[in-house]
């Protein structure tokens, strides 16, 4: 029995809306390239982690051309960048591999990015901060708004997956990027600020349960017109960790957010005690 079939378009998809074919762009080839000519852009590619390298080692342990596949690279000058396939260009140049198999568009660097954040957007091995950062390259305006803000304040995202955070850095970008929304960037810095003013050489700080829960805090601190320096003094001496891990066990009683109840938890602390600026849970 014959099984080989020709190709046909999916059952039930809309087609309406698609006026003609995507064109191939115009400076779209296919090269094989050599390795030595391979270079990476960090202002969007992600550095290499140890879950990284162990993808790595995998691919060199299994390597077959079959399911290689056709890195995806942006030709500069006399070099070309990688946009994907990062793993598999180390692991063939580990085993010793000269030319490996390209696609070569000319995009610059903001094109790169935009490409890098499209084809890995379903990837879940690509983590919030490595397509922050690729938006960022991007061009995005509530990406780059961020990143200023971050700059601003001497805090980096540049953390290698995987190990505890140093001083002024944070993975948070998710609830960073919420948090740009609402309560808004004015009392994002905010907070971030009073936690650094609090705990400037204190590790892993930068948590994303700290900053949101420290966020509900201080917008509840300015509403009730407490003072900001107060705010900072009661930081200076609390163990975000403890107050986690507390707020994780009322969580999994009653449910909710581990961030909202690790807020009451500051609330309660800020208004040890106090008779004026007291404010409600």
């Amino acid at each position: 029995m014959n099984e080989i079939a020709r190709i046909s378009p999916l059952d039930g998809i809309a087609i309406g809306k698609l006026v003609t074919p995507p064109e191939m762009p115009g400076q779209l080839s296919f090269e094989m390239v050599p390795v030595d000519k391979l270079y990476i852009d960090r202002n969007y590619q992600r550095t290499i982690s140890n879950k990284s390298a162990a993808i790595i080692r995998k691919i060199v342990k299994g390597f077959s051309w079959t399911r290689f596949g056709a890195l995806s690279v942006a030709k500069r000058d006399n070099s070309y960048l990688i946009i994907d396939g990062q793993h598999r260009a180390i692991a063939a140049m580990t085993l010793g591999v000269t030319l490996v198999p390209c696609m070569v568009s000319s995009e610059d660097q903001k094109g790169q990015a935009l490409e890098f954040v499209g084809i890995n957007n379903d990837r879940t091995r690509v983590g919030s901060v490595d397509k922050f950062r690729a938006r960022c390259a991007s061009g995005d305006k509530q990406a780059l708004e961020l990143a200023q803000m971050l700059t601003d304040l001497g805090i980096t995202t540049d953390v290698i997956p995987g190990t505890p955070l140093k001083p002024k850095q944070t993975r948070a970008i998710a609830a960073l990027e919420r948090l740009m929304k609402h309560p808004g960037p004015g009392m994002l810095f905010t907070t971030l600020e009073v936690m650094l003013d609090a705990q400037p050489k204190q590790t892993n700080l930068l948590t994303s349960f700290a900053i949101s829960a420290t966020a509900m805090l201080t917008a509840k601190v300015i509403e009730a017109g407490g003072d900001l320096d107060d705010l900072v003094v009661m930081l200076r001496e609390t163990d975000f960790e403890s107050i986690r891990i507390d707020a994780v066990k009322v969580t999994r009683m009653f449910g909710g957010k581990t961030s909202h109840h690790g807020a009451k938890i500051l609330v309660r602390m800020w208004n040890k005690g106090r008779t004026k600026g007291r404010i409600k849970e």
